[in-house]
């Protein structure tokens, strides 16, 4: 069953980074933490070149089920730190994911609105893929890219998703992100069920 396949519980998180062991793939973890940034376009260039690190826009998520989810369905990918970003999200359309899901601009002749507009602030989840056994190499990386105290918001990553959704309008948003019907909300939980649709997706 898909639920058997996504659903985990992070270790506590060791200086606001929360860490997982990949369900199907137990040498691998996924280290992730938050971070509010200042143009995330340029740093998510920074990332997808570099390509130890990559980064989601927070308001995407429904918590961090989802981007573990995402991680076990990329774990044999070529890169599954970046594979990761197209599997969490809503669309199967990569110029789409990259740009609403990871600040990295459309095509020249893409007429659709930016997910943020350069100078403004947004809050991420940075994270990456490793067979590192500690956080000590993420938070490397994370100093390398400017990634410090400074944008970190110190506070749990659930804790943050948890009261994400106790806005109604987060909720409706996610809703209509995910395109789910009131059908499908009545049987399962709005996180139930954008898991269902990633990973349906992927499969």
């Amino acid at each position: 069953a898909v639920s058997t396949i996504i659903m985990a519980s992070p270790s506590l998180p060791l200086n606001d980074i929360a860490s997982f062991q990949i369900k199907l793939k137990p040498k691998m973890y996924l280290y992730s933490s938050l971070h509010k940034v200042s143009n995330p376009s340029q740093l998510a260039k920074k990332l997808k070149k570099d390509g130890n690190l990559a980064l989601i826009s927070a308001k995407r998520l429904v918590g961090l089920n989802q981007l573990y989810c995402a991680a076990n369905l990329s774990v044999d990918r070529r890169n599954p730190t970046w594979d990761t970003v197209f599997a969490v999200a809503a669309s199967s359309h990569l110029g789409h994911v990259l740009k609403d899901y990871a600040f990295i601009p459309a095509e020249a002749n893409d007429a659709s609105t930016p997910a943020v507009e350069d100078g403004e602030e947004a809050t991420v989840v940075v994270f990456q893929m490793s067979d590192d056994t500690t956080a000590e190499t993420y938070k490397g990386w994370l100093d390398h890219h400017g990634l410090d105290k400074k944008t970190m918001i110190s506070s749990d990553i659930d804790d943050y998703f948890v009261d994400r959704l106790t806005k109604k309008e987060v909720r409706q948003e996610l809703k209509s992100l995910y395109k789910l019907t009131d059908q499908e909300l009545e049987s399962s939980s709005l996180e139930s069920c954008i898991l269902t649709k990633i990973a349906t997706k992927m499969m």
